[in-house]
């Protein structure tokens, strides 16, 4: 759930409708030096989220983008909004999840723009799910990475609080299923809004011993592997290994039936060898006389 203060961030979390909770009260007070006034909010609210909007002479159009862990600050990041175009027509559903697409090289290269990812992916993703149904694809967030000057490099501060030269790109899209005469449905994106450029601004992470602390699952929720173990369509099933077992088979005493024998095969007789004088007289056998005779 999402603790939005008052600000231009009414449409922005228009997104998020069904698991925020909107705090209207003014509150006079900066995010990155006092921290524990947000970490009231999210305990009092019970939201690990917040976005918070502010407008000041120094910062002018602020978006601050955060979380908690324990109810304690974990990662934060501050925006300015360069451009802004509101929303026009979205259709969110109740409980649909958006599918999210980042382009920029450095959000997978880069370790603090990795953590940027992770802390968007964290904002917009919600409650996690093993199935999905077409029909609740029905949004898509698209988030550009690219520099504001195309000469330079994007980098960061030697503090890595501040990260330089970065401008983001946040489009929303309504995804539109059209009939293609087949089984699978032809896929449009409609741009629906809210339409927003981000200067990247400020920025505190957590440390990594910190951050793999709060990434950590719980004891009841890890699933063990299980060794020596498959599922197919009719089950489980497990594979045995067995050793050499030619020792034991021999010191075993196992009866030995005599349909478990195998047959043993006749010796046929050798052939016998006649001779001319047992045969007789070759005119009563109408035969030749022969020397030997099989």
């Amino acid at each position: 759930m999402q603790s939005s203060c008052a600000g231009r961030n009414d449409r922005f979390i228009f997104i998020k409708k069904a698991t925020r909770r909107e705090v209207l009260k003014k509150n006079e007070f900066r995010p990155f030096e006092e921290s524990k006034h947000l970490e009231f909010l999210s305990f009092k609210n019970d939201c690990s989220l917040f976005c918070f909007g502010s407008h000041g002479k120094k910062r002018p159009h602020n978006l601050t983008i955060g979380r908690h862990f324990d109810h304690q600050l974990l990662d934060m990041l501050e925006l300015g909004v360069s451009k802004y175009e509101t929303m026009r027509e979205a259709r969110i559903a109740v409980g649909s999840k958006p599918m999210m697409h980042f382009q920029g090289e450095l959000f997978s290269t880069h370790p603090t723009m990795q953590r940027v990812q992770n802390l968007l992916i964290d904002f917009f993703n919600g409650q996690k799910i093993n199935k999905v149904h077409l029909g609740g694809l029905d949004h898509l967030i698209s988030v550009t990475l690219k520099p504001k000057d195309v000469t330079k490099e994007i980098s960061v501060s030697d503090d890595g609080n501040t990260i330089l030269n970065a401008e983001i790109l946040f489009r929303h899209y309504n995804v539109a299923f059209k009939k293609s005469g087949e089984k699978i449905p032809r896929v449009e994106l409609e741009d629906a809004g809210p339409t927003i450029n981000f200067d990247v601004r400020r920025c505190l992470l957590a440390s990594p011993q910190m951050f793999r602390h709060a990434c950590k699952l719980p004891k009841g929720q890890v699933q063990k592997k299980e060794k020596n173990m498959s599922k197919d369509m009719f089950g489980e099933k497990g594979t045995i290994h067995v050793g050499h077992q030619s020792k034991e088979l021999a010191t075993m005493g196992t009866r030995n039936f005599k349909a478990h024998r195998g047959k043993k095969e006749k010796r046929s007789a050798p052939p016998a060898t006649v001779t001319s004088d047992e045969v007789g007289p070759a005119v009563q056998s109408g035969v030749k006389r022969s020397k030997t005779a099989m």
